[in-house]
C-alpha cells in the first residue's frame, strides 16, 4: 500500500535543470534509432540525469528519460511489470471498496471474484467484517 502512494510527481529540478528542457521533444519520444542517440546524448551531459532516471524506472513507460530506453528501464526495474498512475488508483479504489460497507456480494459482482476473495482480500488488510464499516 505505501508504494502505491508514494509520490509519482516529476521533479521539479528536470523542468528547471534538465538539459532536455530546450531541445527538441520528438528526439526524446521518437522510437527511430536517430532519435534514441540524439536524446541520448543530450542526456549524457545532463546534471540531473541520475534524478530522472530514478525517477523515470517508477513514473515513465514512454520516451528516453535519464539517457535510457523504456526496454533499458524495464531490466533496470529487473524486468518486473510497470505500475501506471491508473494501475495505482484502481488498486486505491478497491482498497477503499473492501474497506467500506459494501457487501462481499456487492463487491464480488464488481470485481468479477466470488465472495471467499473477497473475504481473503479484506483478511489481507487486516480486516473482519465486523470492522468493516
Amino acid at each position: 500500500m505505501d508504494d502505491l502512494l508514494r509520490p509519482t510527481a516529476r521533479p521539479s529540478e528536470l523542468d528547471v535543470s534538465g538539459a532536455c528542457r530546450s531541445q527538441n521533444p520528438t528526439w526524446f519520444d521518437g522510437e527511430s534509432l536517430e532519435a534514441i542517440q540524439n536524446a541520448k546524448k543530450i542526456c549524457s551531459a545532463c546534471p540531473v540525469r541520475q534524478m530522472c532516471l530514478e525517477w523515470a524506472i517508477s513514473n515513465e513507460p514512454h520516451g528516453v528519460w535519464g539517457e535510457t530506453t523504456p526496454k533499458e528501464r524495464k531490466k533496470l526495474r529487473g524486468g518486473t511489470h510497470f505500475v501506471t498512475l491508473e494501475d495505482r488508483m484502481r488498486e486505491i479504489e478497491r482498497i477503499a471498496d473492501l474497506r467500506s460497507s459494501k457487501t462481499a456480494v456487492q463487491l464480488a459482482a464488481k470485481y468479477g471474484k466470488d465472495q471467499r476473495t473477497i473475504f481473503r482480500w479484506r483478511a489481507e488488510l487486516g480486516l473482519d467484517e465486523e470492522q468493516v464499516a
